[in-house]
């Protein structure tokens, strides 16, 4: 199983899918609805998550070469996903409580919530782990997935969109209602916000991003400045669709029904720009990839796993019990200490536990340490 090098300047670039993630959830609570933000949605940050997700690990992984290699590499993702959620799944319960069902919280504990489409079961407990579930899904095939890639990539996103499309008529078909809060019954973003059969496209995505990525390493433009305006382009490009391209150019789609616009405009819209953006920051030529691979910005990124689990819990004790005048800013404060003590606390010395109980399990002529590949985490 290859690895290759850590790309810095997609490290610092989570942090930013992160933080739009966290405007969206504070939204109309701890600042004023999403007018500011009309025609748009900054939840498509979760897309350029499982853009990112796939690029990375395929870069991490160009090969995942039989059973031994595929167990190695759905270790190291457990290593890095599980103690976090686990921790704040606990300190949840703590603060809330247990809600009366057992199978919600087999579900969310296992991380298997994306497979049930009922809001009371994928939103149960800390929301935010639905996608949590969605990404422990695309590990478990991303073995496969990687098999002679550089041939398959384009049949994968066909395959892909097909699937999308399938569950995009059953919603439609069984005239799936939205999410209601507590309620039991299946709505239709069980079916194409968190399952992820309908998101996996987004993955591939990636995947696909970053097999075009290696096979060209000649540089894309002559000079810094080409690139800079480059990546101001492609970054432009991502705002253009987060904000005003709903208004402006998804209202001439269509009509596919409430679950087809919806995966169109958080999965099938934002995927591609994201893709592009993530292959011209990879490239670090210009300015701004330079930026985000600054020290200061990679470990703001490496911290975003953490800020993505933290932060609802965090929004919920400064929505409630802080006054409305400084809720705001004790929430960005207390959100930023929570992700440094989960990923110093528990993230980092749990993926050193974990890789050192692995090793040790094995003889020196077993194989090279499990890498801590940098996951890339959504809401």
């Amino acid at each position: 199983m290859e690895q290759r090098g850590h790309l810095g300047a997609l490290t610092g670039l989570r942090f930013f899918a992160a933080a739009a993630i966290v405007l969206h959830h504070i939204s109309g609570r701890l600042m004023p609805d999403d007018s500011w933000n009309a025609g748009g949605s900054l939840a498509q940050g979760v897309s350029i998550f499982f853009v990112l997700s796939g690029f990375i690990l395929a870069y991490q992984y160009p090969a995942v070469n039989g059973p031994a290699a595929a167990a190695k590499f759905l270790y190291a993702r457990a290593a890095k996903v599980f103690p976090s959620h686990l921790v704040m799944l606990s300190i949840w319960l703590l603060v809330f409580g247990f809600d009366g069902s057992p199978f919600n919280l087999f579900f969310n504990l296992f991380l298997l919530q994306s497979w049930v489409p009922s809001g009371d079961t994928y939103f149960a407990y800390n929301s935010v782990s639905w996608s949590l579930s969605t990404e422990m899904a695309f590990y478990a095939v991303f073995p496969l997935l990687m098999y002679r890639v550089r041939h398959f990539w384009p049949a994968y996103l066909g395959f892909t969109v097909f699937l999308a499309s399938v569950c995009v008529r059953v919603a439609n078909g069984w005239a799936l209602p939205g999410y209601v809060p507590g309620s039991a019954a299946a709505d239709y973003l069980g079916v194409v916000m968190v399952n992820p059969v309908a998101r996996i496209f987004e993955f591939c995505c990636g995947i696909a991003a970053s097999v075009f990525f290696r096979s060209r390493s000649a540089r894309l433009t002559r000079s810094a400045f080409s690139a800079s305006a480059l990546e101001l382009c492609a970054i432009l490009l991502v705002v253009f669709n987060l904000t005003i391209a709903r208004e402006t150019l998804f209202s001439l789609l269509p009509n596919w029904g409430a679950a087809g616009s919806f995966w169109f405009g958080n999965s099938l819209a934002p995927a591609l720009p994201a893709a592009l953006l993530i292959y011209v920051l990879a490239r670090g030529e210009g300015v701004i990839s330079r930026f985000l691979a600054w020290r200061p910005m990679r470990y703001l990124g490496a911290t975003s796993f953490a800020l993505y689990l933290t932060h609802p819990l965090v929004a919920y004790l400064a929505e409630v019990h802080v006054d409305e005048t400084l809720a705001l800013p004790v929430f960005l404060l207390a959100s930023l200490l929570g992700s440094f003590l989960l990923h110093e606390l528990i993230e980092l010395p749990a993926q050193r536990f974990l890789r050192g109980a692995r090793k040790s399990s094995r003889s020196p002529t077993q194989g090279a340490d499990i890498p801590a590949v940098p996951v890339v985490q959504s809401s």
